[in-house]
C-alpha cells in the first residue's frame, strides 16, 4: 500500500471536493438547481446510509488486517458513500454541461478507485456507490423538470 499525504487527502476528502466543484459550477452555470441539488445530496446520503445499516458488510481492512490509508467512519463499506454523494454531484454537472460532466465523473471514479486502492471498499462498494448516486441524482433531476413543465 502506498503511504503518502496526497493520496490520504484525496481518497479521504476527494469527493466533498467534487461536491464543492459542482456546487460552484451550478452557481455560475444554472442556479436554479441548486434547491434540488441539495436536496439529492441529503437523499443520496440517507439511501447509501440506510443501505450500509441494511448490508453490515465490513470492510476489507477488517478482513486483511492491513489498516488503511484513507479516512473511515465505523459503518459498513457497502456502499461507498462517498463514491455515491461525488457521482450524484457529477450527474448534476453533466446535465449542465456534458464536458465537465464526463471530467467529473472520471474524477469521482478516480476517487472511488482510491477507496478500494486505500483499503477501505470492494470494488462492488464503489460500483453499486456509483450507480445509487447517479439513480438519485437522475430521480431528484426529473422531478425538477416535472415541476418545470
Amino acid at each position: 500500500m502506498i503511504e503518502n499525504f496526497l493520496i490520504n487527502f484525496f481518497n479521504t476528502y476527494g469527493a466533498f471536493l467534487v461536491i464543492i466543484f459542482a456546487f460552484f459550477y451550478l452557481i455560475m452555470a444554472d442556479g436554479s438547481r441548486l434547491v434540488i441539488f441539495f436536496i439529492a445530496m441529503a437523499a443520496t446520503v440517507f439511501f447509501t446510509s440506510l443501505i450500509k445499516e441494511l448490508f453490515l458488510l465490513p470492510r476489507p481492512f477488517f478482513l486483511n488486517g492491513n489498516f488503511p490509508s484513507a479516512g473511515l467512519n465505523s459503518f459498513s463499506g457497502f456502499p461507498s458513500l462517498h463514491t455515491s454523494i461525488s457521482f450524484s454531484a457529477s450527474t448534476f454537472v453533466f446535465f449542465v454541461n456534458q464536458k465537465f460532466g464526463i471530467i467529473s465523473f472520471l474524477v469521482s471514479l478516480i476517487f472511488g478507485i482510491g477507496r478500494i486502492y486505500s483499503n477501505v471498499h470492494y470494488p462492488i462498494d464503489i460500483l453499486i456507490g456509483a450507480f445509487l448516486g447517479i439513480f438519485v441524482a437522475l430521480f431528484f433531476e426529473n422531478i425538477r423538470i416535472k415541476k418545470r413543465t
